[in-house]
């Protein structure tokens, strides 16, 4: 009930619960009817909006599970479409940014509450092995070094991945109908682009490119990029967690999810199942995934992509410490760290950890008591999962997706 409650359980202010409202295309000229599981936490939300007096609001007393379980009753999924309420204005709206490139970009990270990001970082930093998760690395800084990144002579995979792109794009784009691609941890657009050169131009037309990523600055980048590129491409950035937020993901009309750079092998191997479960139930019939897969391969070569000689790993590794400092007003210090990345052969997967230097006390005005860090003790900030064809088999094999073509 945060979008509702200050912190005290007090009421929030009446207008910051109507922008929050707006924003996400509940306005006061539709016919609105509030639910939840019981009832009590839909009747609150009515008697703000009742209090405001918008002029057609009620209550459903029979809740989600209710009016979902008749196939008769209408169902709505995915995003809403953007509308304009007549003699509505809103000053610079944080939800949706409209800029001189024709994107729109809705902001799904503004729900998620800095109580919450916080509790996330603290629980890592306070477990037996510590941990940030890897979310964490892409602030403005850390989006601009993880670029540099993927243009490093060691760093393998995005010029592998590019180049089976472009082999593979005309036959991924042959026959492809969809109206919509989803790209998931976007990124700068150009393995997006590759795709987009093998389409038809009265095709792209017709498309509308769904970029997900939770940095906002990549999303505009890479939009005016794109729209100076393709004139007649539609753009709607989403700025979200995809890991957290799958209502995100568009549910009606056609598309092609794309999840490229191996993003799938930062998870765990209950995680990415479960992502993957999530992810097909937002598919419809016809719907296709393309996801990138790094594959198992000589250790040096894997260990060497992720220890540079240029040092851009490791500081994009540290730069992890100021985004946390950030949220959780912690006193970690970059300099007191060192950059630690190994193949782990049992689990198969590329470990990325910061190695203290010393003995370190960790504080932060959210902590009742400090955390500390013994010289040589490790916080966990990724993993990369290699993969083989029996492992794509049997992810396909779990999650009910039929594999097409590796």
């Amino acid at each position: 009930m945060e979008n509702y409650r200050n912190v005290d359980q007090t009421s929030r202010e009446y207008h910051e619960i109507a922008e929050n409202w707006i924003k996400s295309g509940i306005t006061p000229d539709k016919h609105l009817a509030f639910y939840c599981g019981t009832g009590w936490r839909g009747s609150e939300a009515w008697f703000n909006a009742w209090l405001m007096g918008w002029p057609r609001v009620s209550v459903y007393d029979g809740g989600w599970f209710e009016w979902s379980s008749d196939p008769d009753n209408p169902v709505e999924t995915g995003i809403p479409e953007h509308y304009q309420i007549p003699g509505y204005k809103m000053n610079d709206p944080e939800s949706l940014t409209r800029t001189d490139t024709p994107v729109e970009i809705t902001d799904f990270l503004i729900h998620e509450g800095e109580k919450e990001v916080v509790s996330e970082i603290l629980k890592g930093l306070s477990s037996p092995q510590k941990y940030i998760s890897s979310r964490f690395f892409y602030d403005d800084n850390g989006s601009a070094l993880f670029e540099a990144i993927t243009r490093l002579p060691e760093y393998y995979p995005t010029r592998t991945e590019k180049s089976i792109l472009k082999a593979a794009a005309p036959r991924i784009v042959n026959g492809l109908s969809v109206k919509n691609i989803v790209e998931l941890g976007s990124g700068d657009c150009s393995k997006i682009s590759i795709l987009l050169e093998a389409m038809p131009g009265n095709h792209i037309e017709r498309l509308v490119y769904l970029p997900v990523d939770v940095c906002k600055t990549t999303i505009l980048n890479s939009a005016r990029m794109l729209s100076k590129k393709y004139p007649g491409i539609r753009i709607h950035g989403i700025l979200s967690d995809f890991m957290k937020h799958f209502n995100v993901i568009p549910g009606n009309g056609n598309k092609l999810i794309c999840f490229f750079g191996s993003t799938l092998g930062n998870l765990t191997g209950k995680e990415e199942t479960s992502f993957l479960l999530n992810l097909r139930s937002r598919m419809n019939p016809g719907d296709q995934l393309l996801i990138g897969f790094d594959m198992v391969k000589d250790i040096r070569i894997l260990e060497k992509a992720y220890n540079d000689e240029q040092g851009t790993t490791a500081a994009f590794n540290k730069n992890i410490l100021r985004v946390v400092n950030h949220h959780a007003k912690t006193n970690l210090n970059p300099d007191q760290f060192d950059h630690y990345s190994f193949y782990n052969v049992a689990h198969a997967r590329i470990e990325m950890h910061l190695r203290a230097l010393a003995d370190i006390e960790v504080t932060s005005p959210y902590l009742n008591n400090s955390i500390f860090l013994k010289k040589g003790e490790t916080i966990h900030t990724e993993n990369s999962h290699k993969y083989d064809r029996d492992c794509i088999h049997r992810l396909a094999g779990i999650t009910g997706l039929q594999i097409k073509d590796i």
